[in-house]
């Protein structure tokens, strides 16, 4: 919907989005907690009730406002049958630059999946408190949600591309430098720029795959990058898990980086040729 609403500057707008859905996901668990905190005198089940009370009643002034969005163009509401679900799918594996695309956003969130899952337990073994731990984590979650906006704007203006492969390779190269960060402060710096690195790329991702596909196949395909994004990030603990089980947390972590630095060099072949991107083509 955005991408469809805002063609000219949907990289920005893009970044907006997802910020807000990284605000949405780190108060969350804050507001919850005081929530229930609050109410801890109360017996049985009484603070997790009003914990998913508030979440109810947040939504609603929400509810209200999707009832009064309008559609620049009316559409009719129809079944759709398998073979619309299975044409686009087709479709937007079928093109090199939408399926290289959905490969940078699943290498990307196998790093992140690889990271959220066994940094924690690396700092533990090197004797760095939960606290200090989430204060880790939450400058990768702000610098995030604060650069995406940012970055999309300067998709918007530059080669989507470029920014996509050197989003990636940051990434990357963050994931592998994390076992040589060494401080607490080290680690702070290799999060911050782990999380600029994924703001970098993943707007560029979203905006490039609205500029390829067809309009008719937007949704559709913004769907599929979705779905990739997901695989990769279920992959990446499990991966990661077998190779730190094998050779350590080094070798874990450095595969995140072998693994963008192969996508990104895929991604590249995958985009070669200049000039307007082209829409996939029809079944």
């Amino acid at each position: 919907m955005i991408a469809e609403r805002f063609p000219d500057t949907k990289g920005e707008m893009l970044g907006q989005y997802s910020s807000a859905t990284l605000i949405g996901r780190t108060l969350a668990p804050l507001a919850g907690g005081v929530i229930i905190s609050y109410f801890v005198m109360y017996p049985g089940l009484v603070p997790y009730r009003m914990v998913y009370i508030t979440a109810a009643l947040a939504a609603v002034p929400v509810f209200i406002m999707t009832l009064l969005y309008k559609e620049e163009k009316s559409l009719s509401l129809n079944t759709l049958p398998f073979s619309a679900f299975r044409e686009s799918f087709v479709l937007f594996f079928s093109n090199r630059r939408l399926r290289g695309t959905a490969i940078v956003d699943m290498a990307t969130y196998f790093a992140f999946g690889a990271v959220e899952t066994f940094l924690p337990l690396y700092l533990l073994g090197l004797g760095i408190g939960a606290y200090q731990t989430g204060i880790i984590f939450a400058v990768q979650v702000v610098v995030i949600a604060a650069t995406k906006p940012f970055f999309g704007r300067i998709a918007d203006r530059v080669d989507k591309r470029i920014q996509i492969i050197a989003g990636l390779a940051i990434t990357g190269a963050a994931a592998a430098a994390l076992t040589l960060a060494g401080s607490f402060a080290g680690f702070l710096l290799v999060s911050a720029v782990f999380g600029m690195g994924m703001s970098l790329s993943t707007v560029a991702t979203s905006a490039y795959v609205a500029d390829v596909a067809r309009k008719e196949q937007l949704g559709a395909s913004m769907g599929a990058l979705s779905s990739i994004m997901d695989i990769g990030q279920t992959s990446g603990p499990v991966v990661t898990g077998i190779v730190v089980t094998v050779a350590g947390y080094g070798a874990g972590f450095g595969a995140s980086g072998l693994i963008a630095v192969a996508v990104c060099i895929l991604f590249a072949l995958s985009v070669r040729g200049t000039g307007e991107e082209k829409p996939a083509p029809t079944a």
